[in-house]
């Protein structure tokens, strides 16, 4: 059938087999014959089934109820979405049981403060519509851990196996209440238990790092390590599926850099095997043979004798980019997930994607389907990140202390983050199609907006503007439907008591685009500002720029043969590389084809490694190599501003984006002259500009006067440089015309009138090109023989 689960982001169409739910080519006619449709276990079937999986692990007291609540589980996600559900995902309940059954009287037997310490302060967990008159309470789920191991083990087994592939929270409670109707269980005791383990969890990571310091812990951080964490541990295969911003990334980096073996800072962690990662990053040129190689390195790792209390964990980066390549890639990994004669698998698999994989691919492992945040997620998540400024210089202690963590909520600084946190649910609420702006221009707003030292308009203003830029105003063709401004409108409503309301209507809605040099140099300047994407027209932004020497300038090639090989590609990433190492500023144009190697380099979620940051780049099929990037390289990509409007969001999302003109330099004067032009040409053209000059557009005349000495910034000597670009029929109507002949006056004469014995002292004079003898225009033809005689 065809995909209707959007996970993640919407699946892109780029192949006719993008639209199946399983992606398959169609049997020749002639197998038909031999085709054979099993069908399904009707319900009394799966209960035979599944208790004969879980009688081996489950008390008898709950086992007749679960199984029951499995098939019903069973029964209404294949009601409410495509998701295939089958018997792996109770064998994967059954193997999670039995692991949190384990990890948990570890954690009690090592006399763990959270949950032996009488002094320990339970996490609060906050539990919408239970109270009276459907307010909130605060639910404290202590008695309920100790309660019942059992139970709790199984809920958390379920949670992992069955409700966190869904993804929205609306789908989510309705699977819960379904599922539970008639049991003992309920959805608050569930989401208490799990976000408690999930805190923990987090609570013994190693965030020393630099790039772990600031991070927020909202529910994406919590979901996306705990799931990474207990799938490693027990070789259960996982993708992370979800929009860009989803912490997917920085969340692999930070279990990455917390499972260390005996040598991890946590002493639970200790008792478990640390991990050593093989990453691979998908693109459109990834081949199977490339998949296989990563295996095949990681087991052979693992078959050394060298990984000794060491678990190889292969990562997919990007993976979805991989199921878009030619070459179909990914199907080995039906192999490689779930290998042949009943083995089990030996080593970790995290896959990273945007959009759900094919069913065939999910269905092997266990999937993550991350939700949209909502307004108290977005709110909750401003709010850590203030607070993990805010005490950044205290010690652990203080950090987690619940009164010091929320009273940054009561600073001017709290409420502008809590402002932005709605104005930015609001436009991801309002905006038709894939919103331009994503969570990392929300997360990175938040930052600025707290790294900056005072809180004032001005400041404000310009946090917001680099990080929520961009767009031409041309969703539906009008300004009031493009995305900065539906964003704009909603944050003035929001934060509307901290400003004077004139002010900030006046700053976002109304004020020329002169912020756009002003936010690129403060992003140049900024060492934790993201890299630069630039819409322009034509080289416009790499005149304005003036790049200081050293700067490396990589321009795509545009001949087939390039586009179409892998050499260029290869010389091109190479390239690239040795500027990273290198550092200072690299500027890339038009390099469509190799953009999707780099999502690693555009993350900034480096790795480190003695001091060094490091990075994944896909060079080719089959190296992913790490590659060094030094500590003042900064990337700068350029690229035509109606092309970025639409490029795919995962690309985007990784940068700060500003349009780039001529007009955005211009100081008054040239502003008023450039009026006077346009005015002018649009009179004698009908407002039909591009008839009179066909390389017409609205950068053309800017660029004019931005190539002027000041003392030429005159309507006289613009006129004079657009007529010499205008057809030369039209110029010459124009001149005659009685209508308008006034708007041309002399300045056309000395044109016009030049004495010329040929026809290509005119083409040389007016740099124009006539094809005399083939012209299809009788028109053009006379006004050249006209001009010839």
């Amino acid at each position: 059938g065809s995909v209707t689960n959007h996970a993640g982001m919407k699946r892109s169409l780029f192949d006719a087999q993008s639209r199946l739910q399983y992606r398959v080519y169609p049997l020749p006619e002639a197998m038909l014959t031999y085709v054979w449709d099993f069908g399904e276990l009707c319900r009394e079937d799966q209960l035979v089934y599944f208790r004969s999986m879980l009688q081996a692990v489950l008390p008898d007291s709950v086992l007749e109820e679960v199984a029951s609540m499995i098939v019903e589980t069973h029964t209404v996600i294949g009601e409410l979405t495509d998701l295939p559900v089958s018997l792996r995902d109770v064998a994967r309940l059954r193997k999670l049981f039995i692991f949190f059954k384990e990890w948990r009287k570890r954690r009690f037997e090592l006399g763990d403060e959270q949950y032996a310490n009488k002094n320990f302060s339970f996490p609060q967990v906050l539990l919408p519509g239970n109270g009276r008159n459907g307010r909130e309470i605060r639910y404290y789920p202590k008695k309920q851990l100790l309660e019942n191991e059992d139970i709790s083990c199984l809920l958390l087994a379920f949670k992992m196996a069955y409700i966190n592939r869904l993804h929205t929270e609306e789908l989510r409670k309705k699977v819960l209440k379904r599922a539970f109707n008639g049991t003992r269980y309920s959805a608050p005791i569930l989401e208490c238990i799990m976000k408690v383990e999930q805190m923990d969890m987090l609570q013994r990571m190693d965030r020393r790092a630099p790039q772990f310091h600031n991070l927020a812990d909202n529910s994406a951080l919590l979901e996306n390590v705990h799931s990474i964490v207990v799938c490693l541990l027990n070789r259960i295969p996982i993708f992370l599926i979800g929009k860009p911003g989803n912490s997917k990334t920085v969340s692999m980096a930070l279990v990455n850099n917390s499972l260390r073996g005996h040598d991890s800072r946590d002493p639970l962690l200790k008792q478990y095997d640390g991990i050593t990662v093989f990453s691979f990053q998908g693109s459109i040129e990834s081949t199977s043979e490339g998949v296989k190689q990563v295996f095949e390195r990681a087991q052979a790792y693992k078959d050394s004798g060298r990984a000794n209390g060491i678990l190889p964990v292969v990562v997919l980066d990007e993976v979805g980019l991989a199921e878009m390549s030619r070459h179909n890639p990914l199907k080995v990994l039906h192999s490689t997930l779930e290998p042949s004669h009943g083995k089990e698998l030996e080593i970790g698999v995290v896959g990273i994607s945007n959009w759900a994989l094919d069913s065939a691919k999910m269905n092997r492992a266990l999937h993550i389907s991350r939700p949209d945040p909502t307004e108290k997620d977005l709110i909750d998540t401003a709010t850590t990140i203030a607070n993990s400024f805010d005490t950044t210089q205290l010690d652990e202690f203080h950090k987690n202390h619940s009164s010091i963590r929320r009273s940054t909520t009561n600073t001017k600084t709290g409420k502008l983050l809590e402002g932005l946190a709605r104005a930015y649910f609001d436009y991801s609420q309002t905006v038709p199609t894939e919103p331009f702006f994503g969570l990392r221009d929300f997360y990175n707003a938040c930052k600025l907006i707290c790294r900056k030292k005072s809180s004032t308009l001005g400041e404000f203003v310009g946090a917001i503007r680099r990080n929520f830029s961009g767009t031409t105003g041309n969703r539906n063709g009008t300004i009031s439907s493009d995305d900065r401004y539906i964003f704009f409108q909603s944050l003035i409503t929001h934060v509307s008591g901290h400003y004077d309301a004139d002010d900030m209507q006046y700053e976002f809605m109304e004020a020329p685009d002169n912020f756009v040099m002003k936010s690129i140099e403060e992003n140049k300047s900024d060492t934790h500002g993201r890299h630069l994407l630039i819409g322009t027209l034509g080289d416009a932004a790499l005149n304005i720029l003036r790049l200081e020497q050293g700067a490396e300038i990589i321009r795509g090639s545009q001949f087939d043969a390039d586009l179409n090989g892998n050499d260029y590609v290869y010389a091109t990433l190479s390239k690239i590389i040795l500027c990273m190492e290198q550092g200072g500023i690299l500027v890339l144009i038009d390099l469509d084809p190799v953009y999707g190697s780099l999502y690693d380099m555009l993350n900034q979620s480096y790795t480190t490694i003695r001091g060094k940051k490091n990075c994944t780049v896909a060079l080719g099929a089959m190296s992913n190599p790490l590659c060094v990037v030094h500590d003042n390289f900064r990337c700068v990509v350029l690229m035509d501003r109606d092309v970025m409007q639409t490029y795919v969001s995962p690309f985007l999302n990784r940068f700060e984006k500003q349009i780039l003109l001529y007009k955005n330099v211009m100081d008054a004067n040239q502003n008023r002259v450039l009026s006077q032009a346009e005015q002018w040409l649009r009179a004698i053209s009908d407002g039909k500009s591009h008839l009179a000059i066909p390389c017409y557009n609205d950068n053309l005349i800017p660029g004019l006067l931005y190539h002027q000495p000041l003392e030429h910034v005159r309507l006289e000597y613009l006129q004079e440089r657009l007529i010499d670009l205008m057809r030369l029929e039209f110029a010459i109507v124009c001149k005659n015309d009685t209508v308008n002949r006034h708007y041309f006056g002399d300045v056309a004469n000395g044109i016009i009138h030049t004495k010329h014995s040929h026809l290509q002292g005119v083409v040389e004079h007016l740099g124009w090109t006539f094809d005399l003898e083939n012209s299809t225009n009788v028109f053009s033809a006379s006004v050249a023989q006209l001009v010839n005689n």
